[in-house]
């Protein structure tokens, strides 16, 4: 299914139009163990308070571009890379120390309609981080939770009877 069927008319009318005035927003949250609050970003030259996540939260501007794959239905698992600004330390420095990999959300919405959800909630696991001279790149892995083995237990008939 297309993003794009979840667009609202007013995002959709933005997006066909010859000219526009609405601008689109990144939200992302980087959040898991080891971070002790919920990093929140919008790539934007303010901050942005929204209700994306059910209650308002203050999503601080800093430069970072995200690049998504193609919106094909083939079954295939993508990946997505985010570029953050590293001349600011603080996110390498919340990167670094860290052993199990974070998540990052990430929400589109429109400026001037922030608590809409054009897109999202998408998660992602971290699945890997280059640094480099002035930026960190992170690879976004999708997590196919519903393929993941259940640990200790065999679905079988001594174990679960009802199971033929």
């Amino acid at each position: 299914m297309s993003r794009l069927n979840t667009l609202s008319t007013a995002a959709r009318i933005a997006m066909f139009s010859p000219q526009t005035d609405k601008v689109f927003l990144p939200l992302i949250k980087i959040e898991g163990a080891g971070i002790s609050t919920p990093v929140r970003l919008v790539r934007d030259g303010a901050d942005l308070s929204s209700t994306v996540e059910g209650s308002s939260n203050l999503y601080t501007h800093f430069p970072f571009n995200i690049f998504l794959p193609d919106d094909k239905d083939d079954g295939s698992v993508k990946t997505v890379q985010l570029t953050v600004d590293g001349i600011d330390q603080s996110i390498v420095a919340l990167v670094r120390p860290l052993v199990i990999p974070p998540t990052v959300t990430l929400w589109i919405v429109v400026a001037d309609t922030p608590n809409v959800k054009e897109v999202g909630p998408l998660a992602f696991v971290v699945s890997g981080v280059s640094y480099g001279a002035e930026s960190l790149t992170f690879t976004l892995a999708y997590e196919d939770r519903l393929a993941n083995k259940l640990e200790g237990l065999t679905f079988d008939p001594i174990n679960f009877p009802g199971v033929h």
